[in-house]
């Protein structure tokens, strides 16, 4: 109150101390389910390798015309595919960085919108690259940007109706590099927006990549070891973008794991 009766109101903006609470609370939650993931992966990968080993002997004694022969590359298949599941499980807790090198970023996503061309073709889903500008090289882990990228790609494909596009647009200005993932979908609904980034939460049930919902947590994961951010805006009428900001330039000593203070089970 004043000497005159009025009332003074301060109003402090909390906004950003919030966020960042809301971002521990979560790297604490990653930290905690990676723990658990990577010790179930544990459990599961040495037996898994004793099932591949053994089908392969199996696999070279059936004959291509037994009757039976068309399962063999759908086994071999499935057994890919929990040997991936573990690879991610292994990935929450304890992400592995490539050593930093220089690349051409436009060759660097191209190869890895090559790897998806196939699965977008099997969706009738076109992908279209926009890279700026020519040339431009970046000095990151290779072997991590590849990883995220594919994760995001993968994401916007599975969310595209046919006859859609996925756009990935990069942007590098020197310092920083800028890249975009855009699909055509309907968009994520605004009570799912929050846990988007949450280990193990996924709307993708139904779909080929098995829907185990740890792409984006470990997209995460990795991008902030790269001391870069990864958000996204969705629109119900104009599909999603993931927005993925990075240093153009980061040294081997910045690539670190992230901080996760127990060593993994191996």
């Amino acid at each position: 109150a004043t000497e005159n009766g009025g009332l003074v109101c301060v109003v402090r903006d909390i906004s950003e101390r919030k966020r960042t609470e809301r971002r521990l609370r979560d790297s604490e939650k990653l930290a905690a389910t990676g723990r658990i993931a990577a010790r179930v992966a544990h459990e599961i990968n040495n037996p898994l390798a004793g099932i591949k080993n053994s089908f392969l002997l199996i696999k070279d004694s059936i004959p291509t015309d037994n009757p039976y022969y068309a399962y063999v590359d759908r086994i071999e298949s499935e057994i890919d595919r929990i040997a991936r599941i573990v690879r991610q499980m292994f990935d929450l807790y304890s992400p592995a960085y490539a050593t930093v090198s220089t690349m051409e970023l436009e060759i660097e996503i191209h190869n890895v919108v090559a790897l998806l061309e196939s699965i977008a073709s099997s969706r009738d889903v076109e992908l279209k690259l926009d890279v700026a500008p020519a040339g431009a090289t970046v000095e990151l882990p290779s072997d991590s940007l590849r990883h995220v990228l594919y994760n995001l790609i993968v994401n916007a494909i599975e969310a595209s109706p046919p006859g859609s596009t996925v756009r990935v647009a990069a942007r590098s200005s020197g310092d920083a590099l800028d890249i975009s993932v855009t699909d055509q979908g309907t968009g994520i609904p605004d009570e799912l927006q929050p846990r988007v980034f949450e280990p193990f939460f996924t709307t993708k049930t139904h779909t080929p990549s098995g829907g185990l919902g740890l792409g984006l947590s470990i997209s995460l994961g990795i991008v902030e070891a790269m001391r870069g951010t990864l958000d996204f805006h969705s629109d119900p009428q104009g599909g999603t973008v993931f927005h993925l900001h990075l240093p153009a330039r980061l040294g081997n000593t910045e690539a670190r794991h992230a901080p996760i203070t127990e060593a993994p089970v191996r």
